[in-house]
């Protein structure tokens, strides 16, 4: 049976018990898809932590405005219940793709890193008149999409019944490229983006990657990386003819876009459709690539790009980055601190011995550093101070759309001539 019949039992039984006073009745049923593996894996004591650590962040995610805390219940066969008070339904969407990715991403708990697959099923009652029978009974009937899936139930004050399960999250054409600036220490002027690729969706809205990252197969992933670029080196020709245009835009790759045959050769072609130089293409490296081992699809697709002339850029080296053995190669020339590098740099003396060993060793292979998830001022400084080149995050800017980017790039111009005597002399 898809939800088990003790969390449907908790579900209702919760929402036969409110009051008439909200926007509409809902609650969540979690399904634990993998519970039964997890559990032979983990044993009692590891997936009551588990189950402590799901309810724990499905509070803080879907309770993440005052009085809005849901009421988390457990049952005995992996599934969770949550009530949710008064939230309107396309805001606690986003909340719940929020919450599949996050624990789609994998969670801590004493025994490692554990990955459940969940499953969300949204049960609702707008005209709050169905009895328990009436929403067990629809409950029980509803059907799933599988692990990562968002079922949408509605029961309506007739006793007509629906379900639906919501439209897919990706198709090609709600592809959406915002640009988050990246900031030169040395001169203070923006030097360069990187794409980040966003969903404009007709129910949801616009999501950003943590919303919509593990609802997509490795294939869509792809396509989304592909209409990025090309909406990236559009927006970068659009500037440069505005004379306002950066050196380069940055695009991040993981292990599973890499290992796509043919993705090399349609990154080259992109440049070379648009008229951009390969040079100012940044290929950013994401997590583990075992490159060492032979010959692979990974191994080619970097080697074309770097071959072209493409900017090789290494991930949080030495923390699930890659690996350098199998990277040196590629003849890298950037190397990007993570948030678990700079994160309160500027202040925690451990942080700095390791920002500064990693630096040691960009000198020493003549890398350029480059810093993201830069929150503070504080931050900004220390890592200005130590020489790394570039830096992004809050502390500089966040994330823009395409339409208001040449105001943006226009401003930061702007201000970089006041504050430079010499240029403005010149």
């Amino acid at each position: 049976m898809f939800i088990a019949s003790a969390a449907v039992m908790a579900a209702v039984a919760i929402m036969a018990t409110m009051l008439r006073s909200g926007r509409e009745r809902t609650a969540l049923v979690l399904r634990i898809e993998n519970a039964a593996e997890l559990r032979r894996s983990l044993g009692m004591a590891g997936m009551a932590e588990l189950m402590g650590r799901i309810m724990q962040l499905s509070s803080q995610i879907l309770g993440s405005e005052p009085g809005s805390a849901p009421d988390v219940r457990a049952d005995g066969a992996g599934d969770l219940c949550l009530f949710l008070p008064d939230v309107s339904l396309p805001r606690l969407r986003r909340r719940v793709l929020r919450l599949q990715a996050s624990l789609h991403s994998g969670l801590r708990i004493r025994s490692g890193r554990v990955v459940p697959a969940v499953t969300a099923i949204l049960v609702r009652d707008p005209a709050q008149g169905a009895s328990v029978e009436q929403l067990h009974a629809f409950a029980s009937k509803l059907g799933g999409s599988g692990a990562g899936g968002l079922v949408i139930g509605t029961y309506h004050a007739s006793g007509a019944e629906h379900a639906a399960i919501l439209a897919p999250v990706f198709t090609p054409d709600r592809v959406e490229t915002w640009f988050l600036p990246q900031l030169c220490t040395d001169t203070g002027t923006v030097i360069g983006v990187e794409l980040e690729p966003r969903l404009r969706h007709p129910e949801l809205g616009l999501l950003t990657a943590a919303e919509f990252a593990s609802l997509l197969d490795p294939d869509e992933r792809v396509v989304l990386v592909k209409a990025a670029l090309a909406q990236g080196l559009a927006a970068l020709r659009q500037w440069d003819r505005r004379a306002i245009g950066v050196d380069h835009l940055t695009l991040r790759l993981e292990a599973e876009h890499l290992r796509q045959g043919e993705l090399a050769d349609f990154l080259l072609w992109e440049l070379d459709r648009q008229d951009v130089p390969p040079l100012r293409l940044v290929i950013a490296v994401a997590k583990a690539l075992d490159l060492a081992a032979g010959p692979s699809n990974a191994a080619h697709n970097l080697d074309r790009l770097a071959a072209a002339g493409c900017v090789i850029e290494l991930i949080d080296l030495g923390v699930d980055g890659p690996s350098l053995a199998g990277l040196r190669r590629f003849s890298p020339t950037r190397l990007r601190l993570g948030e678990a590098f700079v994160v309160d740099c500027d202040r925690s003396p451990e942080q700095q011995r390791m920002i500064l060993a990693i630096m040691a060793l960009a000198e020493h292979l003549g890398l350029s550093a480059v810093a993201e998830q830069v929150s503070t001022q504080g931050e900004h400084a220390y890592l200005a101070q130590i020489g790394v080149a570039e830096v992004q995050g809050r502390a500089v800017a966040r994330a823009l759309p395409a339409d208001l980017m040449p105001g943006y790039l226009e401003e930061c111009d702007r201000k970089a001539v006041l504050a430079s005597p010499l240029r403005r002399a010149g």
